[in-house]
């Protein structure tokens, strides 16, 4: 009995220390919900806030809808913005990136934070009909907080396994109650990759382990 209230225990401790990161996730989403037009500066500024003080979460993204017709425009501004060359790339079968084929609609990494300019995650298109798009859209049509599998990180140090997670953000002053009010209003997303071994370790070194207590993940 008390083996098991000290593991029922240190669930509830893990599972509120997990949620305290998912409040930065959607605290992010807040900040595109207030407003039609977030700057990169805007962005920039608010997710050095977020991510102040801790390193469990690698980077927080903004995804924005991008139909056919507004791509060319999308990838010109972004270049004027700050990015040189911004492109929108798919990830080919051996890893590496190339012009994302032409398509109805793209997902790409627009905003990211604590990456250079330089980086080639920017304009990477997450519509790519793998487990990227398959979360992506399980948190439109349900609203809410969709996370992948585990993949591996490239970035991070030690056990680089981890996992991204994406909150849907509407069109403001639209429906989205419905899932065809939710397809058709969506904006885009909000996006932190999490590095697994440092949220875990983060939140237990913050609780006293009970004596002769192991755990293992």
């Amino acid at each position: 009995m008390e083996l098991s209230s000290q593991g029922s225990g240190y669930a509830l401790t893990l599972q509120f220390g997990i949620d305290a990161y998912l409040r930065r996730v959607a605290g992010l989403r807040t900040l595109f919900d207030s407003s039609d037009h977030v700057s990169r500066g805007q962005f920039d500024k608010f997710t050095k806030q977020l991510l102040s003080g801790q390193s469990a979460i690698l980077g927080m993204s903004w995804i924005p809808r991008v139909s056919a017709e507004h791509r060319a425009a999308l990838e010109r501004d972004a270049a004027l913005d700050g990015v040189p060359g911004y492109r929108i790339k798919s990830v080919a079968a051996d890893g590496t990136l190339g012009p994302a084929p032409e398509k109805s609609e793209c997902y790409p990494i627009l905003f990211t934070a604590t990456e250079d300019v330089s980086s080639p995650v920017y304009g990477m298109d997450l519509n790519d009909g793998g487990v990227r798009q398959r979360t992506l859209e399980r948190a439109r049509d349900t609203d809410a907080m969709a996370t992948s599998p585990l993949f591996t990180l490239q970035s991070g140090t030690g056990h680089c396994r981890g996992f991204f997670v994406a909150l849907p953000v509407y069109a403001a002053d639209l429906p989205h109650e419905t899932l065809d009010e939710r397809t058709r209003n969506l904006r885009g997303y909000v996006l932190a990759v999490f590095q697994t071994s440092v949220l875990m370790e983060t939140i237990l070194t913050t609780t006293r382990k009970p004596s002769g207590f192991d755990l293992y993940f």
